[in-house]
C-alpha cells in the first residue's frame, strides 16, 4: 500500500529545523505500507511510537524476507539515504502501529 507523504488520510506531519515529522499508522496487521520520502532526503528515523515491533526494509516485499526489526521502544537512525528514499514498513500480528518517521534534506 503506498503512501504519499501529501495526500495519504489520517496522517500528520510538520516541518521543523530539525526535519520533518511523519506520524503514520499501519492500520492493517501484516501489510507492507510504502512511505516515499521525496528526492533530496539526506537521512532519517523510524520509531514505533505504540509498544510493538515494526519490520522496515529498503525494497518492495522486504518486510517478508529482507528486513531490520525495530524493537518496541527502539529506533532506526539512517545518516545517508539510500538511492531510493521510499521505505516499507510492516507489523506483524498487530493492527494500529502508530510509526513516526524523522527526516531532514
Amino acid at each position: 500500500m503506498a503512501v504519499s507523504l501529501l495526500s495519504f488520510v489520517g496522517v500528520s506531519y510538520s516541518q521543523t529545523a530539525l526535519g520533518i515529522t511523519y506520524q503514520t499508522t499501519l492500520t492493517i496487521a501484516d501489510t507492507e505500507y510504502a512511505v516515499s520520502l521525496g528526492q533530496g532526503v539526506k537521512g532519517f528515523s523510524v520509531q514505533c511510537q505504540s509498544a510493538n515491533d515494526v519490520r522496515l526494509a529498503f525494497a518492495t516485499g522486504g518486510t517478508a524476507s529482507k528486513y531490520w526489526t525495530i524493537k518496541s521502544g527502539g529506533i532506526y537512525y539512517s545518516p545517508s539515504i539510500l538511492s531510493s528514499p521510499t521505505l516499507y514498513l510492516r507489523c506483524v500480528g498487530v493492527a494500529g502501529a502508530v510509526v513516526e518517521i524523522e527526516y531532514w534534506k
